[in-house]
């Protein structure tokens, strides 16, 4: 046991500094130095856990410009260091499910999509919990993006919906049709509403999202008969 003791410290002491310089280079204004980690981090394959925790902090410092700018956010996609954290699967899963409660809504979002990455069925429960914790975020958060009026930042919220429905889109479905609050008005049903609108956005339910009645539990009865039509969920 001292031999392990005298052994072992070393070695984590080495990777906690690594895993140091690694952060500083991900959070790097320079393009060139964060390109540089990309690859350190692409040809050291599979990563250490206090490696992966560091990656998943740099979330917080994403790129808006990868994704589209939208009224209420800017849209989840791929990055360089997404594709890295997610290919290590099951090892990235605990540092991701903790990014789902980081305060950094980057964290947050970059956390979602790589957990709807992975695609592993047991992180559903987490992920709902997340969205619903989110709600709460939205409610009370504002986004402005240039020439339009403020709007909650919608982001993580999106970005996790998305991931519910890579695992599951039919749980997915009956998850947000469970958050809408009868005979209530409030953001709550508008995030039922807004998860399902970003389940099916192409679905023929006549929903609002910049409508008053979006606040309402209206839509649990129209997107329940819109998915019984079409043999989602039994009638």
């Amino acid at each position: 046991m001292r031999v392990c003791l005298v052994v072992c410290a070393p070695l984590v002491l080495a990777l906690q500094l690594q895993a140091v310089q690694l952060a500083d280079q991900l959070r790097s204004p320079s393009p060139e130095a964060r390109e540089k980690a990309y690859a350190q981090l692409e040809a050291a394959g599979a990563l250490d856990a206090v490696t992966i925790e560091a990656a998943v902090e740099a979330f917080g410092f994403a790129d808006f410009g990868v994704g589209r700018i939208r009224p209420d956010g800017p849209d989840t996609r791929e990055t360089p260091l997404t594709t890295i954290v997610a290919r290590q699967g099951q090892r990235a899963r605990q540092a991701l499910l903790a990014g789902l409660n980081h305060k950094d809504w980057n964290v947050r979002r970059y956390s979602a999509f790589c957990l709807g990455v992975i695609g592993e069925a047991a992180d559903f429960s987490a992920l709902s919990r997340a969205f619903c914790a989110e709600v709460g975020r939205a409610q009370s958060s504002r986004f402005e993006a240039k020439g339009l009026r403020p709007r909650p930042l919608l982001s993580p919220l999106r970005a996790i919906a998305e991931a519910l429905a890579r695992i599951n889109r039919q749980q997915s479905a009956s998850f947000f049709l469970s958050l809408f609050l009868p005979r209530k008005e409030g953001f709550q049903n508008f995030s039922a509403n807004y998860g399902l609108r970003v389940l099916f956005p192409a679905a023929s339910v006549d929903v609002d999202l910049d409508s008053p009645s979006a606040y309402t539990a209206d839509g649990q009865i129209l997107w329940t008969a819109w998915m019984r039509s079409k043999g989602l969920i039994p009638r």
